[in-house]
C-alpha cells in the first residue's frame, strides 16, 4: 500500500513539474547578495568598553591595599575590633536540629549519593555538549 501511495505521489508531482519552467537568478545575483553581507557586517562593529574605568579601579585598589594595610599595622588584636558578640547558642539549642540527627549510613550514602549526581550532571553536559 505504500509503494502504491508513492507513485501516485510520484505521479501528482510529474505532472505539477511539466508545466513549471526552471528559474534562473538574474545575471548580478552574487553581486548583490555579497554586497548586502558586506553592509550589513559593517553597521555590527563593536566596539570593546570595560564595565569600570581605569581610574575606577585604581580607586577600588587602593582601598583593598589601605584595609590590608591597616589590618596589619594596627596594634589592636582581632578580638577586640572585629568580632561581635552574638550568642550562637540558640541554634544548637532548639529541639528541631536534634530531631535531625542522621545516623553515619545515612549521611554517607546521602555524600555519596549527591557526589554521583554532580558527576552524572557533569558527564552528561560535557557529552551533549561535545555532541554537537
Amino acid at each position: 500500500m505504500n509503494t502504491n501511495e508513492d507513485k501516485h505521489i510520484e505521479k501528482l508531482i510529474d505532472k505539477m513539474m511539466k508545466d513549471q519552467t526552471l528559474e534562473a537568478p538574474s545575471f548580478d545575483f552574487t553581486s548583490k547578495v555579497m554586497n548586502q553581507v558586506l553592509e550589513s557586517k559593517k553597521d555590527s562593529v563593536f566596539t570593546y568598553k570595560p564595565l569600570l574605568s581605569k581610574q575606577t579601579s585604581f580607586i577600588i585598589l587602593s582601598i583593598v591595599i589601605g584595609i590590608v594595610i591597616y589590618a596589619v599595622f594596627s596594634n589592636a588584636s582581632i578580638s577586640e575590633k572585629w568580632t561581635l558578640p552574638i550568642d550562637f547558642s540558640v541554634i544548637y539549642k532548639n529541639k528541631f536540629s536534634q530531631m535531625l540527627n542522621f545516623s553515619t549510613i545515612t549521611t554517607y550514602s546521602t555524600v555519596v549519593g549527591t557526589i554521583m549526581l554532580l558527576l552524572q550532571v557533569y558527564y552528561l553536559r560535557n557529552h551533549f555538549a561535545n555532541r554537537n
